[in-house]
């Protein structure tokens, strides 16, 4: 199976796996695994889910949230030290 192979090859049109497909193109312990996962009773859409809010639109200031977290996250792990309230309110005067 290519990387860029559509997840929907593993699945049949009537919405059960393609066991066949799946026992040739993965090793067997790793075909037992997805064989084992179950599937809906009934085909439901796809849609777009952001595990970071539950509202269904993604704001500026959400997303400026999360990208300062990652940022302390990193920034804690190099040095091995809290968040400074001080710089945190530096950051966001200059920010804004």
């Amino acid at each position: 199976m290519a990387a860029d192979d559509p997840v929907c090859l593993l699945m049949t049109a009537s919405g059960k796996w393609n066991e066949e497909f799946i026992r040739t193109h993965f090793l067997a312990e790793d075909a037992e695994t997805i064989l084992s996962i179950p599937l809906p009773g009934r085909q439901h859409r796809d849609k777009w889910i952001w595990h970071f809010t539950s509202k269904t639109r993604v704001s500026i200031a959400c997303l400026v949230v999360i990208i300062w977290q990652h940022h302390l996250e990193q920034r804690n792990a190099e040095i091995g030290e809290g968040a400074d309230p001080s710089r945190m309110q530096n950051y966001w005067q200059k920010l804004w």
